[in-house]
């Protein structure tokens, strides 16, 4: 289940703010990264257990559906 530890992590760069030429790292979030590795992994796992790309794929953007109305939520309530 390596495999799974990679995808993670390559997950957690993805989400990690960089340019390529020159190569510099914009920006970086150790709570982001944690979670994003987290997920990472349960994306792994849907992945595996299910043998399709389109399952993680939808798990991500119901994830991602989710934090953004959270988000926008918050932001009405706070004004």
């Amino acid at each position: 289940h390596y495999a799974g530890i990679l995808s993670a992590l390559i997950f957690v760069m993805a989400h990690v703010g960089f340019k390529i030429f020159p190569f510099e790292i914009m920006y970086y979030n150790i709570g982001q990264m944690a979670s994003a590795f987290v997920f990472g992994l349960f994306y792994s796992i849907v992945y595996m257990e299910t043998r399709s790309l389109i399952a993680p794929i939808a798990a991500h953007n119901i994830v991602d559906g989710i934090g953004t109305v959270v988000d926008w939520a918050l932001t009405c309530i706070a004004g």
